[in-house]
């Protein structure tokens, strides 16, 4: 049997203004690891976010439970405040089957996003 070696699920905050944030996620974005990226965009909610940028560049695979942390959070800031990018084929593929992405803000690049 083959050893494959998942990158370990991680999530940064970067503080780029009093109220924006750009938050790197890496790894497997699932029912495992939605919950401590709900607890991390929580935090940047509760310390004054009104806007909010999301690197998934790093993220291989993202389910349903993933999704949910995603959209119930671009439900609270709405359209304008919760930007998706660095999306992978697989994790678009989820969103557009879904129609998520039809809800979702979704940049190519990061570059020129925030101010």
């Amino acid at each position: 049997m083959r050893d494959l070696h998942l990158p370990e699920f991680g999530v940064t905050c970067e503080k780029l203004s009093s109220d924006a944030y750009l938050v790197r996620v890496s790894g497997e974005l699932d029912l495992h690891s939605a919950p401590q990226l709900e607890n991390e965009l929580e935090d940047v909610l509760r310390d004054g976010a009104t806007y909010v940028l999301v690197d998934l560049r790093d993220v291989p695979f993202l389910d349903s439970s993933g999704l949910g942390v995603l959209l119930g959070v671009a439900n609270r800031l709405g359209r304008d405040g919760f930007v998706l990018t660095g999306l992978g084929l697989e994790s678009r593929r989820v969103l557009e089957i879904t129609g998520a992405d039809q809800l979702l803000t979704i940049v190519e690049s990061a570059s020129g996003v925030v101010a």
